[in-house]
């Protein structure tokens, strides 16, 4: 298998070569420039008699110009001009029946109440996986709430259990039961 050279490896041959030839044209004496005239060589430039302008050709009318011919700036050949097509009439539309209004849709529904949260911030739990005690902080400078699973909190709230960084409360009213909600760390929010 061949291998292939690099771009830096072309680009070192190229400017070798390049070099190369520089130097054999200044060796040669010919200068670096390429097929110019060296610059101690200057030669006077001769030039030969002006030419001839006649007048007479000048003096001719221009030709006319044909439209219906070959146009040399156009990339198609225009269409010739037709006879616009006769307009026909647009038939008016039937006239709009007008209806009743259609009754506005019921209101919905009032929005089912939703369980009251909290009024306190869980602070942390102390104590060995089958014994925890949650703090918990009321707020408004009263002593910080202290609980064990099944303990009731603020006569509405009953602690049901403890995950890592949250704790899950149910609800002592009767139209609550069955719902519970989960507390986060007061840090974690």
């Amino acid at each position: 298998m061949k291998r292939r050279l690099t771009t830096r490896e072309k680009v070192m041959i190229g400017l070798l070569a390049v070099a190369s030839i520089v130097l054999y044209r200044m060796m040669a004496g010919d200068g670096i420039g390429f097929g110019g005239v060296a610059p101690d060589e200057t030669k006077a430039l001769e030039f030969g008699e002006a030419p001839e302008v006649r007048m007479d050709m000048l003096a001719r009318a221009a030709a006319e110009f044909d439209e219906s011919g070959r146009n040399l700036f156009a990339y198609y050949v225009p269409p010739r001009k037709a006879a616009p097509p006769p307009r026909r009439e647009i038939p008016k539309p039937p006239p709009v029946q007008r209806r009743d209004p259609k009754p506005p849709p019921p209101p919905p529904p009032p929005p089912k109440p939703t369980a009251p949260a909290p009024g306190f911030q869980y602070l942390g739990y102390l104590g060995p996986k089958d014994a925890r005690i949650a703090f918990f902080d009321p707020g408004n400078e009263e002593p910080i709430l202290l609980a064990r699973v099944g303990d009731v909190l603020e006569k509405r709230f009953r602690l049901l259990g403890f995950t890592h960084d949250a704790v899950k409360l149910g609800y002592t009213e009767d139209q609550w039961q069955g719902r519970t909600t989960e507390l986060q760390m007061a840090g974690l929010r």
